[in-house]
């Protein structure tokens, strides 16, 4: 009698240690899969703010290559002003130097009708 009690008690303890064990093993599986739960959402972040970087860095690029495009744009039109005005006071020089050969021939010519006058 007191063996086949103690066999009772050895099934049960066996029965309660492979309850235990297959408990371990079932939480050990949830804490897994919550494991890979969490490494998977943290890659996500880790893409999600490498994308939000990399999209900050093209509007960057951008604002930047349009901000050298209109200073490009404003350095032409000071260029074009600036020839503009050259050849403005070119031709205003060019204006002023024949109006004062064309005023040197008025005196000459003047001189030399005074000249003539006097010698008659």
């Amino acid at each position: 009698a007191a063996a086949v009690k103690r066999q009772k008690e050895d099934v049960a303890l066996a029965a309660k240690k492979q309850t235990e064990e297959a408990a371990a093993a079932k939480q050990q599986k949830v804490n897994d899969a919550a494991a890979a739960k969490r490494k998977k959402i943290e890659e996500l972040d880790e893409k999600t703010k490498k994308q939000k970087e990399e999209t900050k860095k093209q509007k960057e690029e951008v604002a930047a290559a349009a901000a050298a495009a209109k200073q490009q744009i404003l350095d032409d039109a000071a260029a074009a002003k600036l020839e503009k005005t050259k050849k403005a006071v070119a031709v205003k020089r060019q204006k002023d130097h024949v109006a004062l050969a064309a005023k040197k021939k008025k005196e000459e010519a003047a001189a030399v009708s005074a000249a003539a006058k006097q010698q008659k």
